[in-house]
């Protein structure tokens, strides 16, 4: 693949910019704030998502996780920020998750409530259902990520090294990947 640029992007909330502002986690990561709302947890550009509204991306694929059990999916797809949909939809909380998050967390681990069986199978096809629908209903976006060319695309989470970099900057980037892979579909139609 011919590749103009690498384009690094990510959404820091406040307590993140506090923290990162403090150590030097990537110095080969060069962070383009053009891009930040690539993110999952950008609340830019609602979306339908199976005749429902979803804040952000985060919101839908953590709901997702729980579509057997409509109570605990809505709880998600409703909450205020993506930080508070991934808490639930990961089933943890920690001493910055606001209260009410927490005591839902505590009535779905109390009521059985658990991620879908398929979840492991079905996730990566899921996320690019979602960013998919983010970037076709939000033209501004859609634009945005055209623009990149070939560039490489790289989400530059030091927390997460599944869907990120990771700490080290060696994660698996599936997000970008999956970006890159819609760019090139949405390119060819």
């Amino acid at each position: 693949m011919n590749t103009d640029t690498t384009i690094d992007f990510y959404t820091f909330s406040k307590k993140a910019k506090d923290h990162f502002a403090t150590v030097n986690i990537f110095p080969t990561v060069n962070i383009n704030k053009k891009y930040k709302d690539f993110s999952n947890f950008s609340d830019k550009y609602p979306f339908l998502y199976k005749n429902k509204e979803y804040k952000t991306v985060e919101h839908a694929f953590q709901s997702l996780k729980f579509i057997q059990n409509e109570w605990y999916s809505e709880i998600i797809r409703t909450t205020k920020t993506p930080s508070s949909a991934k808490s639930l939809g990961c089933q943890k909380g920690s001493q910055w998750t606001p209260q009410d998050i927490r005591e839902n967390i505590k009535k779905s681990k109390n009521e059985g409530i658990k991620i879908r069986e398929d979840w492991d199978v079905v996730k990566e096809e899921i996320m690019y259902e979602l960013i998919k629908e983010k970037f076709k209903q939000n033209k501004e976006i859609f634009d945005l990520l055209i623009s990149t060319g070939n560039s490489i695309i790289r989400e530059a989470s030091p927390t997460d090294a599944i869907w990120g970099l990771g700490k080290d900057g060696k994660g698996k980037n599936i997000l970008g990947n999956l970006l890159e892979k819609l760019r090139k579909e949405m390119k060819n139609q």
